[in-house]
Formats: structure tokens, sequence, C-alpha cells
């Protein structure tokens, strides 16, 4: 009766585990998945923008897509935007080396 008891709780135990596993798998599962989610949700001037570029927001591979290229050319042009910047700054204050080539550039030019 007794080891009858210790299996029963054993055999419990292991059953409760496993669906409290099942369940966590779950709630994570749920989080990605909203979390992915949330990444392509649109707003109404996306959704006009998608449009206008003909394309039809059922087709979601074409969607995800048109998203990513948007995203690769603003990634971009905010690289330009930064290295023109950094340019302009430089020009402003020139570092020792940059004021070192210019030197070096005039003394050869008087020496020509």
């Amino acid at each position: 009766s007794f080891i009858n008891a210790i299996l029963n709780f054993l055999l419990i135990a292991v059953i409760l585990f496993i669906i409290v596993k099942v369940i966590n798998k779950l709630r994570d599962g749920n989080k990605d998945l909203s979390e992915r989610m949330r990444k392509y949700k649109l707003s109404k001037a996306e959704r006009a923008e998608i449009k206008a570029a003909g394309i039809n927001m059922r087709d979601r591979a074409a969607v995800i897509a048109y998203l990513e290229e948007k995203e690769r050319k603003e990634k971009a042009e905010a690289a330009e935007k930064a290295a023109l910047a950094e340019k302009l700054e430089r020009e402003k204050n020139p570092t020792t080396e940059d004021l070192l080539k210019d030197i070096l550039a005039e003394l050869r030019r008087s020496n020509s």
C-alpha cells in the first residue's frame, strides 16, 4: 500500500512537471510570435505607401520584401549622412594628420 502511494505520487509529479513545461513553452512561443508580428504591424501611412507601390497587402512575402528593402535604403541613407557629417566635421576641425598632409602638399608644390 505504501509503495503504491509512492508510485502514484511520482506519477502525478511527473505529469504535472510535463504540463508546466508545455505551458511555459507555449507562453515563450507566443512572445516570439507577438514580437515578430509587432515588427511588421503597419500604420495607415505605410499601408497607403505599399498600395501606391502596387503591392497586394495579402501577399505577405512581397510586403515583407518591400519593407526590408525600404529599411535597407534608410540605413544606407543614414550611413551616407553620417559619412558626410564626419567629413564636414573633419574639414571644420582638421586633425594633426590632415594638417601635416596639407603642409607636405604645399612644400611639394613650392619645390616643383
